[in-house]
């Protein structure tokens, strides 16, 4: 069953899409042209091949463009500054300032390595913070074993283990923890796999604390276009022991300069109530030159506006600001500032 243009879409999925799109058309009727517009040139764009992504990174470039820049529930200060070597090396100092007005430091070193004459090669990563935390993790790939990867870690109170898969058109990750700290936290496994084929993708997460009930996640996406006209749609739901959710994550590039990007998230109702909690965020930026950017940000569920800046001063600098307040001017705003140096 193929749609009039040749698009191979199978014509059940796109009635599930259509009733998906057409309960929040009923939800809320201001958004109706936006959605229209938005399935319209998902739809007609060519297929995107690159779908085969891991798990936790479908939806990635929406849900990054809602939150980055932008200044989060509380005001935040901080310098990043980041040093390469030839060899392999790198380093990141991050510095931040506190809400009681103290500053905090994290050391971030990492280090690439190869074992001549076996194929096998890796990354070494750690993060030493001011408040004595720390963190460490390992990752080796192998040349017999084309797109696998061994993981090992820790931190201050949980051992890590995993191993990631990924081929042409499935990517799959296999995640063990082990506290060897708190007596009152159990061992966790966590299991994700996201299959793509041609511009669909389905996926499915499971994790499993040992003491108590699995939670459950679910992905279905259409991503189409490419670089510089890259369009995609990503719905989702999870099940937790805090309930059930479900999201919708729109991704659009407009053009090479301009991008669109939105997520709605809500929880069915109990009772009477057919509806709990509901929101909807709205994120548009624009590249003004090569060295500006600007975004601006709408949030129904706080009914707060958000604008943030991305100004490079130079090839090494950068400067990130950011502000968050409520629409009706009724409370205080919250501010995002961060410099980021790159030798």
């Amino acid at each position: 069953f193929l749609l009039p243009n040749g698009n191979p879409f199978p014509l059940f999925f796109e009635f599930l899409l259509q009733q998906f799109v057409f309960f929040f058309l009923f939800l809320s009727s201001k958004y109706r042209s936006l959605l229209h517009f938005s399935l319209l040139n998902l739809l007609s764009k060519p297929p995107n091949s690159k779908v085969a992504t891991h798990f936790d990174d479908v939806g990635k470039a929406g849900n990054d463009h809602v939150k980055n820049v932008y200044a989060s529930n509380k005001d935040n200060v901080e310098a990043e500054l980041t040093a390469k070597a030839s060899c392999g090396a790198k380093v990141v100092f991050i510095a931040k300032r506190n809400a009681d007005g103290t500053i905090s430091g994290t050391f971030k070193p990492s280090q690439t390595f190869s074992f001549s004459g076996n194929g096998v090669s890796g990354e070494w990563k750690g993060a030493f913070a001011t408040d004595n935390s720390s963190k460490i993790d390992t990752t080796f790939t192998f040349a017999s074993l084309a797109g696998f990867k061994l993981k090992a870690g820790t931190n201050d109170t949980i051992l890590n283990f995993g191993a990631d898969y990924v081929t042409g058109s499935l990517a799959s990750s296999l995640n063990y923890s082990h506290p060897f700290r708190d007596a009152k936290k159990a061992p966790k496994v966590e299991a994700a796999a996201n299959y793509g084929h041609g511009c669909y993708s389905f996926g499915a997460k499971v994790s499993y604390p040992i003491d108590s009930a699995p939670t459950l996640e679910g992905k279905f996406g259409l991503h189409c276009g490419g670089k510089g006209d890259e369009c995609s749609l990503v719905l989702s739901g999870k099940k937790s022991d805090d309930g059930t959710n479900f999201a919708a994550n729109y991704f659009h590039e407009l053009s090479k300069t301009r991008t669109l990007a939105s997520t709605i998230n809500f929880a069915p109702g109990s009772g009477a109530t057919f509806l709990g909690a509901f929101g909807v965020i709205l994120s548009a930026a624009n590249q003004v030159n090569a060295d500006t950017l600007v975004k601006a940000r709408y949030d129904t569920e706080r009914s707060a506006l958000g604008f943030g800046l991305v100004q490079a001063v130079n090839s090494n600098v950068t400067l990130e600001v950011g502000t968050d307040f409520p629409a009706a001017l009724s409370g205080n705003s919250v501010y995002n500032l961060k410099f980021v140096y790159k030798a």
